[in-house]
């Protein structure tokens, strides 16, 4: 593989590091849990009991990373799809979550998002090479009341992946995670091969909602992974310079690495970023631009310090134009590969998050094909490097005959388009499609032809009756 692309020094690196250290020490950040707040005095933090604010010394940061794993693993219902987390491996990519509508890219058309949707992209998650994450989104055809427990048990049965699975309260969540155990076969097996990974929300600037911490406490207890989305708005809930918003985030890692590994130690996590820009001029937010991209190269570099995965929505674009989408993704997904980023989330999701778009999953998946290979390298040794080949085959001027050739045909692979077109004019011309419409047709024929062995009837029973009583118990 390549080197990472790094985009701040050492000693930029160590300034952003020490400035988020004296935030920490001096804004700390506001918890209202009462069990949390004791735990976290317990352990060297200070409370100001008026605002409900911790203030923490560096040495709980420095003993938090220390406890935290920079290795770990995204188990799928099937083993084949099992992902190691860490630092130094090609990026991981994961799909799109939370989206409240569905977008057809090639007709420009939106519509609520259905359960039906949901499972079919999770189905295109497991039939896509390059994709390796699935997710759960907000259907509009289930019960509001949970929706979020109906679509984990969907998923379950719809994919073979590992997938992030959303949640709207502590309460939902035990549901939730008897769903999981089910299909694991027990509480052990769960812990050792967690199917699915959990979310732990701060509020920016700085903050930790209680019923964060009640989730904390119940991924804790089966060893399930957490994202915890920090979801600076640069010029907006953090600072304007991009060096001050770097700081305001990075402390935000800190503080919540510091919380998890404190009240759960060893548990998995990220450093995730889901980041945008404000537009000065209209107040809307900008989800991918240049500043926003160099924001998530030096969150991989400061995850490459702490020696913890790093994950970035890069993808996530602010609108739902197809020619401006094209440009979005390529440039996103090529940048984050260049930057080493561990997970490269959001993909699939448009209009800052609240559109997926099926036909931007399969884009995905062919940009990550051509990332990959261009982080792969050039292999370079004595036999690659071909003096012999050129010796021998100058006068004879074509290499296509050559035994060199011929070598290393399948030795040393060539990116292999499904979607981009490079026929000459003339020939494109007799059938004059976009890559919009490529992308169209192949989601379609993957949707209606990829097949995922389902779940045992016995476990679908095991699951009907969980979210049966969820309906009963927490509904309306």
């Amino acid at each position: 593989m390549l080197n990472p692309y790094e985009i701040l020094s050492t000693s930029e690196i160590s300034q952003v590091h020490e400035a988020s250290l004296q935030v920490l020490e001096k804004v700390g950040m506001k918890i209202d849990h009462p069990l949390a707040q004791e735990k976290l005095q317990g352990a060297g933090a200070t409370l100001d009991k008026d605002k409900n604010r911790l203030t923490f010394p560096a040495v709980m940061v420095e003993k938090a990373l220390a406890t935290a794993k920079s290795e770990f693993i995204c188990a799928g219902r099937d083993s084949k799809f099992d992902l190691i987390m860490k630092q130094g491996l090609m990026p991981r990519v994961r799909m799109g979550a939370g989206c409240i509508s569905h977008y057809d890219l090639k007709n420009n058309q939106s519509r609520p998002l259905t359960i039906k949707d949901n499972v079919e992209a999770v189905r295109l998650v497991d039939a896509l090479e390059h994709i390796d994450i699935a997710s759960s989104m907000t259907p509009h055809d289930l019960p509001l009341n949970t929706y979020d427990i109906h679509v984990t048990k969907d998923i379950l049965n719809a994919g073979r992946k590992h997938f992030w699975a959303l949640t709207t309260h502590s309460t939902h969540l035990k549901y939730q995670l008897e769903l999981l155990e089910i299909v694991a076969g027990s509480k052990k097996n769960l812990q050792e091969r967690p199917l699915a990974s959990g979310i732990v929300c701060t509020i920016t600037p700085l903050k930790m909602p209680a019923d964060e911490i009640e989730r904390l406490m119940l991924y804790g207890q089966y060893n399930i992974p957490v994202r915890v989305p920090l979801t600076a708005m640069v010029g907006a809930n953090a600072p304007y310079t991009l060096a001050g918003a770097l700081t305001q985030i990075n402390a935000e890692f800190l503080g919540a690495l510091l919380v998890i590994q404190t009240l759960c130690p060893g548990l998995p996590m990220w450093y995730y970023c889901l980041l945008s820009v404000m537009d000065m001029r209209r107040g809307y937010s900008v989800f991918n631009s240049p500043e926003v991209l160099l924001l998530y190269g030096a969150v991989s570099q400061l995850a490459r310090q702490y020696d913890l995965p790093s994950c970035v929505s890069s993808p996530s674009v602010s609108c739902c134009q197809s020619h401006q989408l094209m440009a979005h993704l390529g440039s996103s997904q090529v940048f984050s590969s260049m930057v080493n980023v561990s997970e490269i989330g959001g993909t699939g999701a448009l209009d800052g998050a609240n559109h997926f778009s099926p036909e931007a999953l399969v884009l995905t998946d062919e940009i990550m094909a051509y990332s990959k290979r261009m982080v792969k390298g050039v292999n370079i040794n004595q036999d690659t490097l071909g003096v012999q080949a050129i010796i021998e085959t100058v006068e004879k001027g074509e290499y296509v005959s050559s035994p060199h050739t011929m070598k290393f045909l399948r030795e040393e692979s060539r990116f292999k388009p499904n979607l981009m077109d490079w026929q000459p004019y003339e020939t494109w011309a007799k059938d004059a499609s976009t890559i919009i419409d490529r992308a169209h047709v192949r989601t379609r024929k993957l949707i209606d032809t990829h097949e995922v062995p389902p779940l045992d009837e016995a476990v679908q029973r095991e699951l009907d009756k969980v979210v049966k009583i969820a309906d009963q118990e927490l509904g309306s």
